[in-house]
């Protein structure tokens, strides 16, 4: 891309510097699930495959397991790992109603016609902790807006979704080493489109 203006920051609606090609790092293969789903409980094992029970706003939502917590709850609330979207509740911030209402149709589509499936980040099965408030989960969500059960390789990381189509800045990545750099290379190409 050399002789291209990467400085040349303009007013006009019209401009000569036409951006890269769109890069799907959600979609493209890089970014996958490591750890199987199938079978397996959240709450000792760190991952399942879920049903939508509400989404809150852009970066956090309420999954039904089919496996209760010691406590004897089914709802998983899950604050989503590596990423902070604008607020849409209490002090509304900018793009924070488009944020939710981006996370809100996927978790919907793959609610009904396909897969979700939370993971904790990390790179085994066990039990995970809680986050500060202690009654939410830090996580991964997976998923497959068209298909059932859907296999690994299909799986989609929303929390990168949501970075790559400008809806979030990445926060706090470093416990999923492996996904540093798509998670910036995705935030430094949205902020360029």
């Amino acid at each position: 891309a050399s002789g291209s203006n990467h400085g040349d920051v303009s007013s006009s609606s019209t401009s000569s510097n036409t951006p890269k090609e769109f890069v799907d790092y959600a979609g493209n293969g890089t970014v996958r699930l490591p750890l199987d789903y199938t079978g397996h409980n959240f709450w000792t094992d760190g991952i399942e495959q879920v049903t939508l029970y509400q989404t809150i706003d852009g970066d956090t939502a309420h999954f039904t397991t089919k496996q209760k917590n010691s406590k004897g709850d089914t709802i998983l609330k899950s604050r989503f790992y590596g990423i902070d979207t604008p607020e849409s509740t209490g002090k509304v911030q900018p793009w924070g109603k488009p944020a939710s209402k981006y996370t809100s149709e996927i978790l919907e589509k793959a609610n009904k016609n396909g897969t979700i499936v939370v993971s904790s980040p990390q790179s085994v099965y066990a039990a995970p902790s809680p986050d500060s408030t202690g009654s939410r989960y830090v996580s991964l969500i997976w998923v497959n807006e068209t298909v059932k059960n859907a296999p690994l390789a299909s799986l989609k990381l929303l929390n990168l979704m949501i970075v790559q189509d400008g809806y979030s800045w990445v926060k706090n990545v470093s416990d999923i080493p492996e996904y540093v750099d798509t998670f910036y290379a995705a935030e430094n190409q949205a902020k360029e489109r």
